[in-house]
């Protein structure tokens, strides 16, 4: 089982040291991992990630950026063999909310397919805690190809490491209540592997509440 509190450190610590090594760990990974092809085209979304400006409270870029190559990796140590729209997925599947990233820009770049499970990925954070919006959104990604439903796994289980930052009770509350309700099953069944883990973290979450950073 993995250690809650560690993981946790490691995220804090990319914060800090805004994101440092993060990009060369994932060229590394990517370099020395057998069973990937298209790597140039990785490394083509991992370089137009980098090129973009991110919006994000709390974080600069190269802090915000760890998530979504700690997400990556993450796909590459659980799945075997991850695919290569897993991966571009991965690096690229917040820039529509986070960033002014044209549409027709990444479509040109990567394509229609990678576009629509960014459009499904992307919550509209004026209606994030409506309960019929929530139901909705779930229900587009469970309709969705399995690339889509495996990055949003992968990205609720980096974030879960980082609610307790979070001191609005109500908040991780809700953040942690999401997760049981629809990304948990959905691990069960489509990425089994981490099931244990994602649950034993969710429970660790709910436990140590708030936690200053």
């Amino acid at each position: 089982m993995l250690n809650f509190l560690s993981e946790r450190s490691i995220r804090i610590k990319s914060i800090e040291d805004e994101g440092a090594g993060y990009i060369d760990l994932f060229k590394d990974s990517l370099n020395n991992h057998p069973g990937l092809d298209n790597k140039d085209l990785i490394l083509d979304a991992l370089n137009f990630s980098c090129s973009l400006e991110y919006f994000h409270e709390g974080h600069s870029k190269e802090s915000y950026l760890a998530h979504p190559i700690r997400v990556a990796l993450l796909a590459m140590k659980h799945l075997d063999p991850p695919k290569s729209e897993q991966l571009i997925l991965a690096l690229l599947h917040n820039v529509y909310e986070v960033t002014k990233v044209k549409k027709k820009d990444l479509i040109k770049r990567f394509g229609e397919d990678i576009h629509n499970s960014i459009e499904t990925l992307t919550v509209n954070r004026d209606l994030q805690w409506d309960k019929k919006y929530k139901e909705t959104f779930y229900k587009s990604i469970n309709r969705s190809n399995l690339s889509t439903k495996i990055i949003k796994i992968l990205d609720k289980f980096d974030n879960i490491f980082l609610i307790n930052s979070n001191s609005d009770n109500f908040i991780r509350k809700k953040y942690i209540n999401e997760i049981k309700a629809y990304i948990l099953p959905m691990t069960k069944i489509y990425l089994p592997a981490i099931y244990e883990d994602f649950l034993f973290s969710c429970e660790k979450a709910e436990k140590y509440g708030f936690i200053q950073p």
